[in-house]
């Protein structure tokens, strides 16, 4: 009997795991606004920011990302950001590049276009970005296919 008990509680304690989110996936809380050197950015301090927090829903918006990592730049082959819209969990890519007329064009990822240190971060990555609608968004960053870290942005 107490044998039982004893597979029934190991089996709902794997149950209980497995279903748990990944605590990569986890709405970020750590992101804050902070001062690093003589510019304001956006992000996790030492670890990933923003120069430009201000987000708009159905336009291009044009981004510096800051990566404080041990990679250098041209270990940096792709980088990729996938949104997660927090209300309604739908994942979509926001990454943008300008095409000849210059509309912008929704892209998965950027390929090779990591520059040096900037404002005190290791790495810096111009972008654009832009969010199918507004609302709370959860941005996942990875370098290399590897995920990085994420933080979370509003979209007005």
């Amino acid at each position: 009997m107490i044998k039982r008990i004893e597979i029934l509680i190991l089996t709902l304690c794997l149950i209980l795991v497995g279903c748990s989110e990944n605590s990569e996936k986890k709405d970020a809380s750590q992101e804050k606004e902070f001062k690093n050197g003589n510019v304001i950015l956006y992000g996790i301090p030492n670890k990933m920011a923003l120069l430009n927090s201000d987000f708009k829903a159905n336009q291009a918006n044009k981004h510096m990302w800051h990566i404080w990592t041990d990679l250098k730049p041209e270990e940096i082959k792709k980088f990729r950001v996938e949104a997660v819209n927090l209300s309604t969990n739908v994942k979509s890519f926001v990454l943008g590049k300008t095409k000849e007329d210059n509309s912008v064009e929704l892209v998965s990822e950027y390929i090779g276009s990591s520059g040096g240190p900037n404002n005190g971060a290791d790495i810096h990555i111009p972008s654009i970005m832009m969010f199918p609608e507004a609302g709370k968004w959860r941005l996942e960053v990875y370098l290399n296919n590897t995920f990085f870290d994420s933080m979370s942005v509003n979209v007005k």
